[in-house]
C-alpha cells in the first residue's frame, strides 16, 4: 500500500544566456527542463463507522481511522509530469527603456488515483496522457524622470515636481486537454456501505438498503470516462503614473484594463453495458461547450510621505479581479454548478518603511481591510466533484509587521508575524458537513475559508569565515515558522482542522566572498513533524 505514495523525484536542467549588446538591445534566453515522478497525494482516511474499520483492515491489517498521519491505499498514484520551457528577455535603453518578455510553456502529464483513499479496491482513477501549451508575451516602457506632471513644469506659480510613468501591454493563450478514465467495483462499494451503517454518504436515498442492492449489480467493474478541452485566451494593457510634486511627497495613479475569454468542451460517459452504481450516487452522463469572457478594470491609488530619508507612511486603494470560470471536474453536469463567477474586492492599506539604528534594522508594518464581492471558495460537493463557488460577500482585515536586523557583521535576523480576520459577510449556499443532512448550509457570520488568524516567522543567519580560504565564506541558517489554528474543510467542520504548531527548517552553505557563486544545503522540517495541509468529505 505505501509503496503506491512513497513520493517523488524531480530532475530540473536549466540553461541561460546573456548575450553582448547589439544595436542597444541586451538580451537574456532561458530554457528549462522539468521532469518530475511522483506517487501519492497524502490523503489520509480519518473516520468512519468500526464495521468499515474491519473491512478496510482485511486489506491492511494496519488501517485505522485516526489521525496518524498514515497513508493506506490499493491503487497506484505514480505519476509522471514533462514540463519545458523557453522564454526571452530583451531590454533597450537606458533613460527611456522598453522591455519585452516572454515564451512557451509545454507540459504533459499522465497518472494515478486511489479516489476513495482506502486500502480497499473501491474507486480508482488513471489520466491518460494530457497536454498544457502556454504562451505569454509582455511588453513594458518605462520613463526616466521628467520635469512637472505631465509635461507642465509651472501651474500658478506653482512648481510642479517631477514624475515617471509605467505603460505595458500583455497576453496570453493556455491551450489543454485531459482524459481521465474512472473505476468503480460494484458489489464492493454497496458491502462497505452496509458496514458503514450509513444509508450513503454520497448521495443514497434514506431507505434503500445497500445490501438488497448487492446483488441487482449486474457487473463488477464500473467505468466512466471523462475529456475535457479548455482554451483561454487573455489580455490587458497596464500602467502606473507617479507624480513627485514635492521631495518628501509621491502620489502614484495606476490600473489595468482585460479581456479574457475562454471556452471549453467536456462531458462524461459511462462505458459499457449501463451503469448502476455511478447513478445512485449521484453521477450522470453529460456534454457540455460554454464560451464566455470576463472584462477587468482594476485602478490603483497610492501615495506615499517621506517623514525622513529613513521613515515613510502610505495609503493604498486598489480594486482586485480574479476572473471566473468553468468547472469542467462536475460528476454530474448539474445546472447551476458549471459555471462560477469572477470574484472582486477593494482593499484599503496603511503602512509603514522605516530603517533606524543607522539602517541597521529595518522595519515595516502594515494594515488592511478588503470587502470581497463574490469570493470564490472551492470543496468536494455530494457527487464527489471538486467543484469552485461563490460566496456573495465577505469582509477580510488583518495586519502584518516584517522586520530585518543586521546586528553585526556576522549575525543576521529577518522575521515577521501576521494576523488576518476573515468573516463571510453573506454565505446562503454554502456546502454543509457530512453530518449535516441539508444539501446547502448558510455560513454568513462564519470565518472564511482556511483562515489561519496567526503567523509567525523567523530566520536566523550567522556567517562564519573558512578557515585557510580568504576569498570562501559560509552561512549556518535556521527557520522556525508558526501556523495558527486553521479550518481546512469549505464547510468549516472543526473536526477537519490543523491545530496551531511550528515548523523548523535549516540551510548550511559555502561560497565566495564576492558572490559569484554558493552552493547550500537546505532542510526543511527537520522535526519532522507530521501536520494536515488540506481535509474533505469522501
Amino acid at each position: 500500500n505505501i509503496e503506491h505514495a512513497k513520493g517523488g523525484d524531480q530532475v530540473i536542467a536549466r540553461l541561460k544566456l546573456g548575450f553582448p549588446e547589439v544595436l542597444g538591445w541586451n538580451v537574456v534566453l532561458s530554457h528549462t527542463d522539468i521532469e518530475s515522478e511522483g506517487g501519492g497525494f497524502g490523503w489520509e482516511m480519518f473516520e468512519g463507522s468500526p464495521g468499515l474499520e474491519r473491512e478496510f483492515q482485511q486489506y491492511d491489517p494496519e488501517f485505522s481511522f485516526s489521525k496518524d498521519y498514515r497513508i493506506s491505499i490499493d491503487a497506484n498514484e505514480l505519476g509522471f509530469l514533462d514540463s519545458t520551457q523557453t522564454y526571452i528577455q530583451a531590454t533597450y535603453g537606458d533613460e527611456w527603456q522598453l522591455r519585452i518578455t516572454g515564451g512557451h510553456n509545454d507540459e504533459s502529464a499522465v497518472g494515478g488515483l486511489d479516489v476513495d483513499f482506502s486500502p480497499a479496491p473501491v474507486v480508482w482513477a488513471w489520466a491518460e496522457p494530457g497536454t498544457t501549451q502556454i504562451t505569454q508575451w509582455e511588453v513594458q516602457l518605462s520613463s526616466p524622470e521628467l520635469n512637472g506632471l505631465f509635461g507642465v513644469q509651472n501651474l500658478f506659480g506653482m512648481d510642479m515636481g517631477r514624475s515617471e510613468f509605467i505603460v505595458g501591454s500583455m497576453t496570453y493563450r493556455n491551450r489543454s486537454h485531459a482524459d481521465t478514465d474512472i473505476f468503480l467495483d460494484g458489489p464492493l462499494y454497496l458491502s462497505l456501505l452496509a458496514e458503514s451503517g450509513a444509508s450513503g454518504p454520497l448521495g443514497f436515498t434514506a431507505g434503500i438498503n445497500a445490501i438488497d442492492l448487492i446483488n441487482l449489480v449486474p457487473r463488477d467493474i464500473e467505468q466512466v470516462f471523462r475529456s475535457v478541452r479548455t482554451e483561454t485566451r487573455a489580455a490587458s494593457i497596464f500602467g502606473q503614473y507617479t507624480w513627485h510634486p514635492r521631495e518628501d511627497l509621491h502620489i502614484m495613479l495606476g490600473g489595468r484594463v482585460g479581456k479574457e475569454k475562454r471556452k471549453a468542451r467536456w462531458g462524461l460517459d459511462f462505458v459499457g453495458a449501463p451503469a448502476v452504481i455511478f447513478p445512485v450516487i449521484g453521477w450522470a452522463e453529460y456534454h457540455e461547450e460554454m464560451d464566455f469572457e470576463d472584462n477587468e478594470f482594476s485602478p490603483k491609488f497610492s501615495t506615499v510621505y517621506d517623514f525622513s530619508e529613513d521613515i515613510n507612511a502610505y495609503v493604498t486603494i486598489a480594486k482586485g479581479f480574479k476572473s471566473g470560470g468553468l468547472n469542467t471536474g462536475s460528476t454530474n453536469g448539474a445546472e447551476g454548478t458549471l459555471f462560477y463567477d469572477p470574484e472582486e474586492a477593494i482593499n484599503y492599506e496603511i503602512g509603514s518603511k522605516m530603517y533606524l539604528f543607522d539602517r541597521a534594522l529595518e522595519l515595516n508594518f502594515a494594515a488592511f481591510y478588503a470587502l470581497y464581492d463574490d469570493l470564490q471558495t472551492s470543496f468536494v460537493n455530494d457527487a464527489s466533484a471538486f467543484v469552485v463557488t461563490n460566496a456573495a460577500e465577505a469582509v477580510i482585515k488583518g495586519g502584518e509587521i516584517e522586520f530585518n536586523w543586521v546586528p553585526s557583521f556576522w549575525l543576521t535576523m529577518q522575521g515577521g508575524i501576521g494576523y488576518v480576520d476573515g468573516v463571510y459577510e453573506s454565505y446562503p449556499d454554502a456546502p454543509c458537513r457530512a453530518d449535516q443532512e441539508q444539501t446547502s448550509c448558510d455560513l454568513s457570520g462564519e470565518p472564511t475559508f482556511r483562515l489561519t488568524p496567526w503567523t509567525a516567522s523567523l530566520t536566523t543567519n550567522v556567517l562564519f569565515p573558512v578557515p585557510g580560504f580568504d576569498s570562501l565564506g559560509g552561512v549556518v541558517s535556521v527557520t522556525a515558522n508558526y501556523q495558527d489554528d486553521t479550518l481546512l474543510n469549505a464547510d468549516n467542520d472543526p473536526d477537519q482542522a490543523q491545530e496551531a504548531f511550528v515548523r523548523w527548517d535549516a540551510r548550511v552553505g559555502i561560497g565566495a566572498q564576492n558572490k559569484s557563486w554558493s552552493v547550500s544545503m537546505i532542510v526543511q522540517n527537520l522535526t519532522c513533524l507530521l501536520y494536515t495541509s488540506d481535509a474533505a468529505d469522501e
